[in-house]
């Protein structure tokens, strides 16, 4: 939030925030980066699909389809974790900070939990996807390379 906050800032100095705007820019912002991150993981979970091949062709065009809609089940369940949320967002003292407070709430602060794992986990979904992905194509490189090496020296 702060840096959409700040951009305000810069073309509107005089502005001051109130606790909806606060709320709907919180809502705005956690959806869209949740929405990107699950976007990144569903990507990178095709691509190693498609790249290692783990699974016959039938699993795994069901497995690709299904990728998709796994993910809009457990991004709704989360965007409902930032809603519950949105409670707890409100206005800084002085009116130009958008802050959460969680006291003695422990519904938002479990939605703050939650919303925290789906980061981490689609975050590590990326990074573990991607990771075998180059590990799989730097041994088939290695492979490759040892075959042409060895047809180079049968030739000699």
């Amino acid at each position: 939030m702060a840096l959409l906050v700040r951009t305000i800032y810069l073309s509107l100095p005089d502005l001051m925030l109130d606790t909806n705007s606060c709320r709907a820019m919180f809502v705005i912002e956690q959806t869209v980066k949740l929405s990107s991150l699950t976007l990144l993981s569903c990507i990178s979970i095709e691509r190693y699909i498609t790249i290692r091949k783990p699974f016959c062709s039938q699993v795994r065009k069901r497995f690709i389809r299904m990728t998709p809609l796994i993910a809009l089940a457990l991004l709704s369940a989360v965007l409902v974790a930032i809603l519950v949320q949105v409670q707890s967002v409100a206005t800084s003292s002085d009116s130009l900070n958008c802050v959460r407070t969680y006291r003695n709430r422990m519904l938002p602060r479990l939605g703050a939990y939650l919303t925290a794992i789906a980061f981490l986990s689609n975050l590590t979904t990326i990074s573990v996807n991607y990771g075998q992905i180059v590990r799989h194509v730097r041994r088939k490189f290695s492979k490759r390379k040892a075959r042409g090496l060895s047809k180079s020296n049968l030739h000699c």
